[in-house]
């Protein structure tokens, strides 16, 4: 069971810490690029998260971090620093930190081949969507209780400061896509691991089964996410205009327009594992 909660004020436990979660925005322009879209994440703890914000915010404030996500080194100048949420006091807090950090990390390789690791940062991260590491923070929170002997696992509470998500506009962005899943399971049970899995648009019907195939193939992640991000657009340009797969397409990467080529002409053909999926894939050709 989930329970959401609103509150400002967070006391403190002298013997356990809390688990939190705070998401920032990166307004450095690189070489006139628009500022980042993605909401940096950062899981961490404390015994009273509301009090470390502030002092988040004061060790990063002016200063310029050069961070490498995958194969790209940007500068990273953060604002709008938001509270997300925290957990209840916990005696193996230090176990779900950890543990939630690794989900998180192997959630996104699976779904959209991406490492969502920032190197350069201590515990922060870039996830597509900022509601995957609060429920990997549950996860970790129901894995621990059950490691522990536990029958039956206690109400697993989420607190969410009344103000958020009030620290900018950039990060007002996520309101609706964060706050709208964690509202929507308020009091509810459900499967987060199969929920997080089967949760970001097309990852059911494209990219997870593809993945996760190429995967069993061995092929290094780069390529997974560039065999992904062809057979994406391609997909994306077919259903807007059908006639497009009658007729040659331009790829500006070749390894996208082999992703394609590997999609039609040996994953769609794996019958066997396709069984595992109720949605199958869209047929795609390009001559």
């Amino acid at each position: 069971m989930y329970t959401i909660l609103r509150n400002d004020i967070c006391k403190t436990d002298p013997n356990h810490k809390r688990v939190y979660l705070v998401g920032a925005t990166n307004e450095f322009c690189d070489q006139g690029m628009p500022e980042d879209p993605m909401v940096y994440t950062k899981i961490g703890l404390s015994q009273n998260p509301i009090e470390r914000l502030p002092q988040l915010q004061s060790s990063y404030k002016d200063k310029h971090k050069e961070i490498t996500m995958g194969a790209s080194t940007m500068l990273w100048f953060p604002r709008n620093f938001t509270l997300m949420g925290y957990t209840n006091p916990l005696p193996f807090a230090a176990s779900v930190e950890t543990m939630a950090q690794k989900m998180l990390v192997e959630l996104y390789k699976d779904i959209e081949a991406i490492d969502v690791n920032i190197k350069g940062l201590k515990d922060w991260y870039r996830p597509t969507n900022t509601y995957h590491a609060a429920f990997c923070i549950f996860e970790a929170i129901k894995q621990c209780y059950i490691d522990s002997g536990t029958k039956k696992v206690p109400t697993i509470k989420w607190t969410i400061p009344t103000k958020f998500p009030n620290a900018g506009n950039s990060i007002i962005t996520i309101r609706d896509e964060y706050l709208h899943y964690l509202n929507n399971f308020k009091k509810k049970n459900f499967d987060v691991t199969h929920f997080m899995y089967n949760s970001c648009g097309m990852a059911l019907q494209f990219w997870l089964p593809f993945n996760v195939w190429l995967k069993q193939k061995n092929i290094d992640m780069n390529t997974r996410r560039k065999y992904l991000q062809g057979a994406t657009r391609f997909a994306e340009v077919v259903e807007m205009t059908p006639q497009t797969k009658n007729h040659y397409f331009y790829f500006g990467d070749k390894l996208e327009e082999e992703g394609v080529r590997i999609y039609n002409e040996e994953f769609l053909k794996d019958t066997d594992f396709l069984k595992q999926y109720k949605i199958l894939p869209i047929n795609m050709t390009s001559t």
